[in-house]
């Protein structure tokens, strides 16, 4: 079996849209599906992303703190799950169940080396 990181990412447009008590039914999806995937998929961490703490340029030895984890686009790396699975094909599986696809965002898969 392969390690896999399954990353989320994607615009909080969707998700910033739905009223607090279908964030928390959404909420609640996602951790029944981490509990899924902890049971049923080889699932090895987990983790959700706080506030970007630093960028780091080739461009000196500065660090430049920033205001979130927000890249020019936009878009954010929400989390990650790393799963073991045979090959890429099983792991986009797995990544295929994740309920943000739901609200606009998507999954990227990449084997651990």
């Amino acid at each position: 079996m392969t390690k896999y990181m399954l990353m989320i990412r994607g615009s909080h447009a969707e998700w910033s849209a739905l009223t607090p008590k279908e964030m928390q039914r959404e909420t609640q999806r996602y951790i029944d599906w981490t509990q899924k995937l902890r049971r049923e998929s080889g699932l090895v961490d987990v983790s959700q992303l706080g506030d970007l703490a630093a960028v780091v340029r080739p461009s000196g030895t500065a660090v430049t703190s920033t205001d979130g984890p927000f890249t020019e686009t936009k878009e954010t790396v929400g989390g990650y799950w790393i799963v073991e699975a045979p090959d890429a094909t099983g792991a986009a599986e797995i990544a295929s169940g994740c309920p943000g696809l739901e609200h606009g965002y998507y999954m990227e898969v990449y084997p651990l080396l």
